[in-house]
């Protein structure tokens, strides 16, 4: 008996190194798929359901999965290309397919028309693993007033 529970508790270690693993590889993916694509690269990294939902300076942007598709339309088009990039990921494992993601971050989102638009502050999101990947099931973003 005495075998079996350090046993466990490697095994929920490694099931944990894995958890953060996988976020903290989602976040990488995010900032390069942003970056290759744009905005609407966001839409691969959240869940694709109506539990959903994006916060920022405590007002609810958007409400589900539908709204932020259809803000979307509006939005990539206006964009020429675009950075984010987080500044010490952390990652705090709640179970074996989900987690939260926090992380300080810089945005810098050139607009076609040649407006830039610069973004710092606070991020904070539920992560889920959906099948074999991790997805962002909702995402609050704390931004910085500027100078």
């Amino acid at each position: 008996m005495r075998l079996l529970v350090p046993g466990l508790l490697l095994l929920a270690a490694c099931r944990t190194t894995d958890v953060e693993a996988g976020v903290h590889d989602l976040a990488e993916r995010i900032s390069a798929d942003l970056a290759a694509r744009g905005p609407e690269a966001w839409l691969e990294h959240f869940v694709d359901d109506d539990t959903f939902f994006m916060a920022s300076e405590g007002r609810l942007l958007f409400e589900d999965r539908a709204a932020l598709e259809a803000a979307m339309d509006t939005f990539d088009p206006q964009v020429l290309r675009m950075r984010l990039i987080w500044k010490g990921p952390q990652v705090e494992v709640l179970g074996p397919e989900i987690a939260i993601l926090h992380s300080d971050y810089e945005e810098v989102i050139e607009q076609r028309d040649g407006t830039l638009m610069h973004y710092q502050g606070y991020f904070t999101s539920v992560a889920l693993r959906v099948g074999a990947h991790w997805k962002l099931q909702s995402a609050h973003w704390s931004a910085e007033e500027p100078d």
